[in-house]
């Protein structure tokens, strides 16, 4: 299999929900619940976990996120951020479209990138003809060109040219490790050079405002005014690459501008295209859209405002930033997604936005699509609609080296899979006579909710300079009955210095993982996952790491928060809150009468881990084992010296 790179990714829904009870942040809850427990009789083991985890500190890797940072030498501390600012994501987004520019800026932050206080365009004076329309969207575009332009100033061509073409290759080899023989050596160094050349040269508080700048004429307002203007003209011109009516074209020196008609339109136009806007109609856009161009139109903005959709492009296409901004939104409808590699509001080097408002939509995809960044900021928002989301793996929410990629869900029953695909490294050692469709054959999936990083593996001086630290990948769904499933490294998983974080605000949902999986993680990795409301299932494929586990100097904490009955059948796996080697892993569930169905006992650890587990309220079943004393159950507090706790607090 081709060595892979990822980036930071989120997945965020928007739309006007309104939750039953807003979550307040619960790290501290369970933080409060459990440190006087270790302060207790697990100082000298927390000690030497926390002597352990400083050690990655010694690990040569560029861009280390400040937050994984703070999470070495404090886990409540990082965690505690990660989840608040989680939560912000969540309430902006909860607000609706208006709030889309905020939700980039919150992005931006989260990604260490700085934020400057931001001057809007002048508006449209009301009634304008659509002339006037044209001339506002010009005059737009020109200022968020502008922005790029001082954002790249310090670019040299051959970094641009790099930038806008290295993606092409990224998406089809960047991956978790690689060794250093002659062929990775280039590999590694022309990656290590997009990175340095995205978080080193480019202006990013520029970049961001540019992005501010188009999304002015994503304002409901005036998207409403233009339709109502487009609608208002008999005009039909000739566009190439466009079949069906076409009311408007205007040429600008960063590409056409477009105004469809309300009919069926075909899109596949192969000059550069800076803002589109389509009145209505069952629509197709094929081959390469709202995707900059190249550097010299680093700019392009997508609007549909109604119809039954149907997107199906090129590679790095449909929302994606290329060292510049590219943005879908589409307004209403039921809207179908087919995601070559690269593609869905995904940020390499750059800002990439897909937008959906409405509508039951499906959003199928292979790799690094739907919130994916590398170096970059990607994002995939739903606000409203029973949503399908498919990958193949590297997808949804992944952040890669200094990216930040999230997929936001705000409203619907939805789903989401990620893997099932692409086989495991692990069958080599676990499974070497398991066929495809095997029970124990197993697949990996990098993806939903995934900070990744690169590492060079066996490590070297010469190899060192050449590592890179994961980004951030996020997963937000605000409401609905919810379904989750995927393979191998998933669901608030961090590799290579990466974090992950998955919310799931309210419904009864369905955790469905694998091998590291819910909130578990290795080799410096940092990772969040809370569900907060409902009556949850969480299985497992297995075969271990399952449930805030952490391997080799990781941070990990699984939550649930909510008072129902949950119900954890993790009869493939070891256990949770196990941490191995130098880690700190963490289980809680807060309320709710809860079963568990496990092969061995929580709180496993060796070599200087710190696992720690909380039932804090309920009437809990557990399964008996034999060598364990005292039994586990309701009441039941157990401490093994060596660095585990597991804490079940009788219900009043």
């Amino acid at each position: 299999m081709k060595a892979r790179i990822v980036a930071i990714s989120l997945l965020i829904c928007v739309g006007t929900v309104v939750l039953a009870a807003e979550p307040n942040v619960v790290v501290p809850i369970v933080r409060d619940q459990l440190q006087p427990e270790v302060d207790r009789d697990l100082a000298a083991a927390q000690k030497k976990t926390l002597a352990q985890l400083d050690l990655a500190n010694d690990v040569a890797a560029l861009y280390k996120h400040p937050i994984r940072q703070k999470a070495v030498r404090d886990p409540w501390r990082g965690l505690t951020e990660l989840e608040s600012n989680g939560l912000a994501l969540a309430k902006l987004a909860e607000s609706g479209l208006g709030t889309l520019p905020d939700v980039v800026d919150a992005l931006g932050k989260l990604g260490d990138r700085p934020i400057r206080p931001y001057r809007a365009p002048a508006k449209l004076a009301d009634n304008a003809d659509l002339a006037q329309h044209l001339d506002h969207i010009a005059a737009v575009l020109g200022k968020a060109t502008a922005a790029y332009n001082a954002a790249s100033g310090e670019l040299r061509d051959h970094q641009s040219k790099m930038l806008f073409d290295s993606p092409a290759r990224l998406i089809h080899e960047f991956g978790p490790q690689l060794g250093f023989d002659q062929q990775a050596r280039e590999i590694l160094r022309q990656d290590r050079d997009f990175c340095v050349a995205a978080m080193e040269w480019l202006g990013w508080a520029k970049l961001l405002e540019a992005a501010r700048d188009l999304l002015q004429l994503t304002d409901s307002n005036f998207t409403a005014s233009l339709s109502k203007a487009a609608s208002a003209s008999t005009a039909r011109v000739q566009v190439p690459g466009v079949t069906g009516d076409v009311i408007a074209v205007r040429e600008t020196p960063i590409g056409l501008i477009i105004i469809g008609g309300p009919g069926k339109n075909i899109y596949d136009v192969k000059t550069p295209v800076a803002f589109v806007f389509d009145v209505g109609g069952d629509d197709e856009y094929r081959g390469t859209f709202a995707v900059n161009a190249d550097a010299k139109h680093p700019l392009s903005l997508w609007i549909d405002a109604a119809g039954n959709d149907k997107y199906s492009g090129a590679e790095l296409t449909c929302g994606v930033g290329r060292c510049g901004i590219g943005m879908l939104l589409d307004l209403a409808g039921n809207d179908t997604y087919v995601l070559a590699p690269g593609s869905g509001g995904c940020g390499f080097a750059g800002i990439g936005l897909l937008c959906d408002v409405a509508g039951d939509d499906s959003y199928s995809g292979t790799v690094y699509t739907q919130g994916s960044a590398i170096a970059g900021i990607g994002l995939l928002f739903d606000l409203d609609g029973t949503d399908k989301y498919t990958s193949h793996g590297f997808a949804l929410g992944l952040g890669g080296p200094g990216g930040i990629g999230a997929v936001i869900d705000c409203k619907g029953n939805d789903t989401y899979q990620c893997g099932h695909k692409i086989p495991s490294g692990y069958n080599a050692s676990d499974a070497p006579t398991a066929k495809p469709g095997d029970p124990n054959f197993q697949y990996d999936a990098f993806g939903m909710a995934i900070g990744l990083g690169r590492r060079v593996w066996p490590p070297s001086p010469e190899s060192a300079p050449f590592q890179l630290a994961g980004g951030i990948g996020i997963i937000i769904d605000l409401a609905g009955n919810d379904s989750y499933d995927s393979s191998n490294f998933s669901q608030a998983c961090g590799y290579f210095f990466g974090a992950g974080l998955k919310l799931d605000l309210a419904g009864d949902d369905h955790h469905r993982g694998a091998r590291y999986g819910h909130a578990s993680g290795a080799h410096f990795g940092l990772g969040l996952m809370i569900d907060y409301a409902g009556k949850d299932r969480y299985t497992s494929a297995g075969p271990t790491y399952n449930g805030g586990c952490s391997w080799d100097r990781s941070v990990f904490l699984m939550i649930d928060a909510g008072d129902s009955n949950d119900t954890y059948e993790w009869m493939n796996t070891s256990g949770p809150a196990r941490a191995d080697i130098g880690s700190w892993g963490a289980f809680a569930d807060l309320g709710g009468d809860d079963t568990y169905r496990i092969t061995g006992p929580p709180s496993q650890t060796s070599r200087d881990g710190l696992g720690l587990f909380l039932d804090a309220a309920g009437k809990d079943a557990y399964p008996a084992f034999p060598d364990v004393t005292p039994a586990l159950g309701d009441g039941v507090r157990r401490v093994d010296p060596a660095g585990g706790l597991f804490l079940d607090r009788k219900s009043k």
